[in-house]
């Protein structure tokens, strides 16, 4: 019997961080909507701002944890799990806070005018009135990262490659991504359901990977965007180097002969299929597996851990040691 995917504990911790499974289950799944948003900049002055009000909280009569949960702040400054004495500070640049509203049910954004204005985005407000904006009723639900393609990357869907761009504007659903059952040693691919594409609202200065491989492919991405490794693994782009091996849609790897880095202004885009499960949230981009917007909302927790497994010996051998 072959099995792919499991849950990690982190995963399944933030899973049930709020009160009632069902519906932290939905609040993470519907969090990181408005990721496309928000670019590094934003989000570094989002996570100083939550974290300068955590500390002043107590002091103006509020929940410090409403600013910005403790699971968030571990989040943040979570080692690699697969280098574990390693910290991640390539990732925290992308990362800022999501609340919400339990009056309205709805998601609530930091103003922009109450960020600081510092050259430094990492350098906090310096006035406790702007904390003051937080609704009493919303809470830290977490925090959140984007990464996407360039708008003519083809993925793979029912007939063929279609650029992401002109498969939303198509409204086209019948995306390709990995089988529930599929294995490194057995990768297989099924038409699936699209959930939602996703763009920035404006074009924006973003950082590019072009990555090329040994069999010519290219892939552009930006830093943030999770790739699945000949090993199994899912990688954030800017943490790829070349002799890395991606892994194209008939399983084949395919080494990275070079990686170009460039800024560009243009929107970039990304999709989410309906399905919630880690491998059908793999699908073919370039002619190669990638994750889904998924991998950058509420699969964040498994980027650089081990998704797809040989066989279900291998997943018990590396649960228990």
């Amino acid at each position: 019997m072959k099995h792919l995917a499991f849950f990690t504990a982190a995963t399944l911790a933030a899973l049930t961080a709020f009160d009632g499974t069902a519906s932290a289950q939905v609040l993470t799944a519907a969090r990181c909507a408005n990721a496309f948003t928000v670019n590094n900049d934003i989000a570094q002055r989002r996570y100083a701002w939550s974290l300068w009000c955590r500390g002043n909280a107590t002091a103006m009569g509020r929940n410090p944890e409403h600013y910005l949960s403790q699971m968030s702040m571990d989040d943040y400054a979570a080692t690699s799990p697969t280098t574990p004495t390693v910290e991640r500070p390539y990732i925290r640049a992308q990362l800022f806070p999501t609340y919400l509203d339990f009056v309205t049910f709805s998601y609530w954004d930091i103003p922009g005018t109450h960020l600081s204005t510092n050259p430094n985005p990492t350098v906090p407000p310096t006035n406790t009135a702007l904390c003051t904006v937080l609704p009493t009723s919303a809470v830290n639900a977490g925090l959140c990262v984007a990464g996407c393609y360039v708008e003519d990357t083809a993925l793979q869907f029912a007939d063929g490659p279609i650029g992401i761009k002109a498969a939303s504007q198509a409204n086209r659903a019948d995306i390709v991504t990995l089988s529930p059952d599929s294995t490194l040693d057995s990768i297989a691919l099924s038409t699936n359901k699209v959930d939602r594409y996703v763009t920035d609202l404006e074009a924006q200065v973003q950082t590019i990977h072009t990555i090329r491989t040994a069999s010519g492919g290219q892939l552009r991405v930006t830093s943030e965007h999770p790739l699945l490794d000949s090993e199994g693994i899912i990688r954030q782009a800017q943490m790829l180097k070349a002799g890395d091996k991606l892994v194209r849609a008939n399983g084949k790897h395919d080494p990275i002969v070079s990686i170009q880095t460039s800024k560009e202004f243009t929107k970039v885009w990304n999709v989410q299929p309906v399905t919630t499960d880690y491998t059908s949230n793999l699908l073919v981009a370039g002619g190669f597996v990638n994750g889904s917007l998924r991998y950058q909302n509420e699969f964040l927790d498994t980027i650089n851990s081990l998704i797809l497994r040989r066989t279900l010996g291998e997943q018990v051998e590396q649960l228990t040691h």
